[in-house]
């Protein structure tokens, strides 16, 4: 006998306020229940809390204070538009006017490069500064390498996490020699250093490159685009250190790009002085040969005698005019010196500090209860996750 089948199935329509009542109840039963599970796992979540808690206030109270000195300069204007005074009438609608072009000087924002130059920071390090505590003069170099307070967690971590890696770095300097043409590029000539015919390789031991990082991470540049000003930030332990290096800094600047943009009008100068003295020294020479000549033969002058004089007469006028004309090449060369020289506006100088800027002790405390909650919480659903499958599988087993 077979089975009959309606032709029409009968088909119920449930409302659709019921099928969303019965949603709401489920999330709501999963909210509490996540809740539940937090709830029953509190007291572990309190432990990890507070060990978090405990270590982020240790790291507060052990962190060294930072101070920072910032020095604002305001470089020459020396950009041109290709549209002229278009260019700024364009920019004040929001269209760029094109490239443009700089007259052999450095633009403003090359600045933060110079500053984290390797060469400009070994300069750097050979500058002299004076502790306001103790008056001691040193250079930075030496301040960086001796006189810089380590936090308790660098040397936690340095000995032992870091712990592979130290002896590395010891075995590797105990078995390197330092080579006889080792060249400290603080000690060469300042011409030598700046000049494109004596280019010379940086070589350094492994500590004054380690400083040389240290500095470089210790200052840092900052052009702002619109306003054109350059922000120089110099960090250190002591206050008047920071702002004394910041000023070293600037001033170190300023001379690289008084150099940069002057060098070829210094080269002239130099040239139109040597010849300068070249000219004079000719021309002082034939002065007193005619001298000489006209007292020797003052009322007895012979037809050779006059012709003597007036041979010594034109060397006499040709040296005189290239003595002249020396004279006013070196003065316009001196006047292009000076037009040449950039001028590099301090328009806040550097401050000594009042205050520390690091650490944030309040910030690095939130930031370790804020990572301690989260671990406790994802532990928790951890180990209710590792419950649960060991239940499913004791269950498993017994129903075997």
């Amino acid at each position: 006998m077979s089975e009959t089948r309606p032709d029409n199935p009968e088909v119920r329509y449930v409302p659709v306020e019921i099928v969303q009542q019965a949603n709401a109840e489920s999330e709501e039963i999963d909210l509490l229940d996540l809740i539940q599970t937090v709830w029953d796992g509190r007291w572990l979540a309190i432990k990890i809390i507070a060990v978090f808690s405990v270590l982020g206030l240790f790291i507060a109270l052990t962190s060294i204070d930072e101070y920072t000195s910032e020095v604002k300069v305001l470089p020459e204007s020396q950009q041109s538009s290709p549209l002229g005074s278009l260019g700024g009438l364009a920019r004040q609608f929001g269209f760029s006017s094109g490239p443009t072009e700089t007259n052999g000087g450095i633009p403003a924002r090359m600045y933060p490069s110079i500053t984290q130059n390797t060469l400009f920071l070994v300069n750097l390090l050979d500058h002299t500064i004076t502790l306001e505590e103790t008056g001691e003069e040193m250079t930075i170099r030496e301040y960086l390498q001796e006189h810089q307070k380590r936090p308790l967690t660098y040397y936690m971590r340095r000995y032992t996490i870091g712990l592979p890696s130290l002896l590395i770095s010891k075995i590797r300097s105990s078995g390197e020699e330092t080579p006889e043409n080792f060249t400290n590029l603080a000690g060469l000539d300042e011409d030598l250093q700046t000049s494109a015919h004596g280019v010379e390789t940086i070589r350094l031991s492994n500590r004054d490159w380690s400083t040389v990082r240290q500095l470089r991470s210790r200052i840092e540049s900052v052009n702002d685009s619109d306003t054109g000003i350059v922000t120089i930030s110099v960090k250190m332990q002591d206050p008047v250190v920071a702002a004394e290096i910041a000023r070293l800094a600037v001033n170190q600047l300023s001379d690289y790009v008084t150099r940069y943009r002057t060098e070829k009008s210094q080269r002239d100068v130099k040239f139109i002085q040597e010849r300068l003295e070249e000219a004079k020294q000719n021309f002082e020479e034939v002065q007193q040969e005619l001298a000489h000549f006209t007292d020797a033969n003052r009322g007895q002058l012979t037809a050779v005698a006059r012709i003597e004089e007036q041979q010594l007469q034109s060397r006499y006028n040709l040296t005189f005019n290239l003595y002249n004309t020396m004279a006013e090449r070196l003065e316009e060369a001196q006047i292009k010196l000076q037009e040449d020289t950039p001028v590099v506006n301090i328009t806040e100088p550097p401050a000594v500090p009042d205050r520390s800027s690091e650490p944030n002790r309040l910030f690095i405390v939130v930031v370790f209860i804020l990572l301690g909650t989260i671990l406790a919480v994802g532990a928790i659903f951890v180990i209710k996750i590792f419950r649960d499958i060991r239940q499913r599988m004791v269950l498993a087993n017994s129903e075997n």
